[in-house]
């Protein structure tokens, strides 16, 4: 028994010399910071090449967005949302939403939105217009992304619109596809 109340102290005050010495280092050596992992930066956050859309979920009403052409009476704001409290909503032929958004020239996109029903969502370049619509109109909200480069364009046009039915249009987003 005495044998093992003498290894136990022994042990100790090894573990407290290495404690010490490992205290007083000077911080990690150079091969030590080589291995430590840095955190990849967000695509949507590169210098350059960000993107965005201002008031993407409808919560402050039309701010930021024009209804095309003056749609009044086919577009309006609805409680019924994807998130938040507030969506985009179009109620007949005509009815049409859209915002103009800043990008950067031969650069990689990718806009979202949730709808709820059958409207669409599009993207006006000085070229060509791409838009989609989701599969079957109904009480779900589904996700539609398109995808597209904004060739020299520095603006792009994004939009929603109605398609054959009464539509909810919530929660946009962009985000670059390149790397730098």
């Amino acid at each position: 028994m005495t044998t093992s109340f003498i290894r136990i102290p022994s042990l100790l005050l090894l573990c407290s010399a290495l404690l010490a010495a490992c205290s007083t280092s000077p911080g990690p050596t150079a091969s030590q910071a080589d291995v430590s992992p840095t955190p990849p930066t967000p695509k949507s956050v590169q210098p350059g090449i960000v993107a965005t859309i201002d008031n993407p979920g409808f919560e402050n009403k039309w701010e930021a967005w024009d209804e095309i052409p003056d749609s009044g009476d086919f577009t309006a704001i609805s409680d019924d949302s994807n998130s938040g409290n507030h969506s985009a909503k179009i109620t007949e032929d005509g009815g049409r939403f859209e915002q103009t958004v800043a990008v950067q020239p031969n650069t990689d996109y990718e806009v979202s939105a949730f709808i709820q029903g059958s409207g669409e969502i599009g993207i006006e370049l000085p070229a060509e217009t791409i838009s989609s619509k989701p599969e079957g109109a109904g009480e779900a909200w589904l996700p539609l992304t398109l995808s597209f480069n904004t060739g020299e364009a520095t603006e792009v046009v994004i939009y929603g619109a109605y398609k054959s039915g009464e539509a909810r249009i919530d929660d946009f987003s962009i985000a670059s596809m390149d790397e730098s």
